[in-house]
């Protein structure tokens, strides 16, 4: 599972960074900072909300770099019933705190971070 129990995330928000390729997905999912999974899913859909149905008692918020086709994905997750985003992949090199080496090692990880970690209090306010 990782490092922290899934009952830590137990009602509050989780967010999900996911690189995604044709071969395989590298996921990692966050809460408050700590990470509660960082693994690969194989590129399908149904595998990926297999695992994420696993945080269903927290909000789950998703982010993903796309192509002009990789549109697919987010439809599938809305319909699953988590809230996606799709960022353009050079929303990674925006991030002036962050080293490109660091973008390159990790992608789910930054992308992880990205449209929440200063919005995350904002989010919250929207769920009480």
């Amino acid at each position: 599972m990782g490092k922290v129990e899934r009952s830590y995330a137990k009602g509050k928000l989780i967010f999900v960074g996911m690189d995604v390729h044709k071969r395989d997905w590298v996921i990692t999912v966050l809460c408050q900072g700590e990470e509660l999974y960082h693994g690969t899913v194989v590129p399908d859909p149904e595998a990926l909300i297999r695992l994420l149905r696993r945080f269903e008692a927290s909000k789950v918020f998703t982010v993903y770099e796309a192509g002009p086709t990789g549109y697919w994905l987010h439809d599938a997750l809305v319909k699953a019933g988590f809230d996606s985003m799709v960022t353009p992949a050079v929303a990674q090199d925006t991030q002036p705190d962050r080293t490109s080496s660091e973008a390159d090692t990790k992608p789910d990880q930054v992308i992880a971070t990205l449209p929440w970690e200063e919005n995350a209090s904002d989010i919250e306010r929207t769920l009480e």
